[in-house]
């Protein structure tokens, strides 16, 4: 039953080709065909960027050196025990200088000199601190950390990154991920936060909470 279904809707659809092309030419059919395909691509990528970088463009533009910062107040809103915010560190293709400062023998530095891979570039892998919700809580805080500085490198359609001097206190140890052969740390003290998980200022429920305390 359904081949017959494929099998009209082919036909139908060949049919409507042909009205079409016969109306219009084949070539004017094509190209508009093709140009409506590129736009819906565009658009959709357009708009699954904007989705996945939801609530970056809040601080993107205002935040500077030094300043602190602060886990969004919607993270508080989402009453998932799993919810947590990861962080990123940056890796970047190990170079000959690298190696050579390495504390291995000649022989080896030689044979990984000969695998350096001029290809590879830079990535984020995930860190090893991860900050939960119940941690903050315990803190009375949403203070993650001091903003350094940003980064537009991608990492699966997320592109708004804040450079970070963690707040460890809060932090917990979490499973990172290895650093591929060829790689190695950019910066082992700094962190990558999405800059839709933070704020520029204290989450609203901790400023109420110590309203109340004082």
């Amino acid at each position: 039953m359904s081949s017959l279904r494929e099998v009209v809707i082919g036909i139908v659809g060949y049919n409507f080709y042909q009205r079409l092309a016969g109306k219009h030419g084949q070539i004017n059919v094509l190209f508009y065909g093709a140009l409506f395909l590129t736009i819906a691509v565009a658009l959709f990528a357009w708009g699954l960027h904007a989705l996945v970088n939801s609530g970056a463009d809040e601080s993107w533009g205002k935040v500077k050196p030094g300043v602190k910062l602060y886990a969004a107040n919607h993270y508080f809103k989402n009453h998932d025990n799993n919810n947590v915010i990861y962080t990123y560190q940056l890796i970047r293709p190990s170079t000959a200088n690298d190696i050579d400062s390495m504390d291995i023998p000649d022989w080896q530095k030689l044979k990984l000199k000969s695998q350096i891979d001029t290809s590879l570039k830079p990535q984020l892998i995930r860190g090893d601190i991860n900050f939960w919700a119940d941690s903050l809580y315990k803190a009375e805080s949403a203070y993650l950390g001091d903003y350094v500085s940003k980064d537009s490198i991608d990492k699966i359609g997320l592109d708004r990154w804040y450079v970070t001097k963690l707040n460890f206190k809060p932090g917990q140890q979490g499973n990172k991920e290895e650093v591929p052969f060829g790689y190695t740390y950019a910066n082992k003290n700094l962190f990558y936060i999405h800059a839709g998980d933070v704020q520029l200022q204290e989450a609203t429920l901790f400023v109420k909470h110590s309203s109340k305390k004082q």
